[in-house]
């Protein structure tokens, strides 16, 4: 697993020639009131540990990624860091293997003015 800080983010942000999935492992209530990073994708923890317990076929219809491509990059976030790496480590035992954790999480995303992105109730 690679560590990402937020000049790697935001290139791979900019530029967009990577397959990337930003994976946002927050509760809905916490991207309401904090909003997200752009293009990513909620998937809270909470779903990810429930979904662990599934084969790998499952895992993916639970969490609603079936047209994810398993291979490609996978960098996972939070408020601070410890859930983002619990959802990589699940990610990697469901055989995800181009996994990253964005180091600082959203709290370093908005100190650095990494674009943010408003979620309303309807978008969860």
């Amino acid at each position: 697993m690679k560590l990402v800080c937020f000049e790697d983010l935001e290139k791979i942000l900019r530029v967009g020639t990577t397959k990337l999935y930003i994976v946002d492992v927050r509760n809905p209530g916490e991207l309401e009131k904090h909003g997200k990073i752009q293009g990513s994708l909620n998937i809270p923890l909470k779903n990810i540990r429930e979904a662990s317990t599934m084969k790998s076929d499952n895992f993916k219809t639970f969490l609603k990624i079936e047209e994810m491509d398993s291979k490609a990059c996978y960098v996972f976030h939070c408020r601070s860091g410890p859930r983002a790496i619990a959802a990589a480590n699940i990610f990697e035992s469901m055989g995800f293997t181009n996994l990253g954790l964005y180091s600082g999480g959203m709290l370093d995303w908005v100190a650095y003015g990494g674009q943010v992105e408003a979620v309303r109730d309807s978008e969860e």
